[in-house]
């Protein structure tokens, strides 16, 4: 695992072990899987309702269609967060909804940065790992601990080294959207901030 680098302002290591980034049939088939789900995501949904990046500008969307390509093809989360470590990327404020009603919060940049990097990164991963791990005649990966959480979650401690049906990764792909369901097993990654992936068996 790389050292920590600027944008790991609490001195926690931000790249990923994947074990299995550097397969071309992995990489292929993450940015092609990517890419096709960015395209149909932008043309049905709009920016504040679309799985991923509701703290992005226009600006911070427009690069992300080139970035993230680019990243799944040749690098790793670390170089997608460094990409994206542009301010006119990123709104100063966002809203959260309550009973109580709307609320404005300051966006901690660094933060949303360093979870949207690591999160989509393994998301991308794990979708494209299962699908290539099927097309071998593999049917199981393993959860493991693929870098270092700041708080590890306990939920997530217990699936290390534990099997996972590679189909039921599919099927979990993105269960909270675009209205949230019970996942078929668990999805990994488990939630924002989680650490862990998968590898093959």
């Amino acid at each position: 695992m790389k050292a920590a680098g600027p944008l790991d302002r609490n001195c926690v290591a931000v790249t990923l072990l994947l074990h299995h980034l550097d397969d071309r049939d992995v990489r292929q088939t993450m940015v092609r899987q990517w890419s096709e789900e960015h395209e149909h995501m932008c043309s049905t949904f709009p920016p504040d309702a679309r799985a991923y990046g509701k703290l992005f500008t226009p600006a911070g969307w427009n690069a992300l269609a080139d970035v993230m390509p680019a990243a799944l093809a040749d690098h790793d989360d670390d170089w997608l967060q460094r990409s994206l470590d542009v301010p006119g990327y990123w709104v100063d404020m966002y809203t959260r909804r309550s009973r109580s009603g709307d609320t404005q919060f300051a966006n901690n940049k660094a933060d949303a940065i360093r979870r949207f990097g690591i999160g989509e990164f393994n998301t991308a991963y794990v979708r494209a790992l299962a699908t290539v791990g099927l097309s071998r005649g593999l049917t199981e990966g393993t959860v493991y601990r693929a870098g270092t959480a700041a708080e590890p979650r306990q939920r997530c401690s217990e699936l290390e080294g534990q099997p996972v049906s590679l189909q039921c990764l599919i099927d979990d792909h993105r269960c909270y959207f675009p209205q949230p369901r019970e996942p078929v097993a668990v999805p990994i990654p488990f939630g924002p901030n989680c650490h862990h992936s998968v590898t093959l068996r």
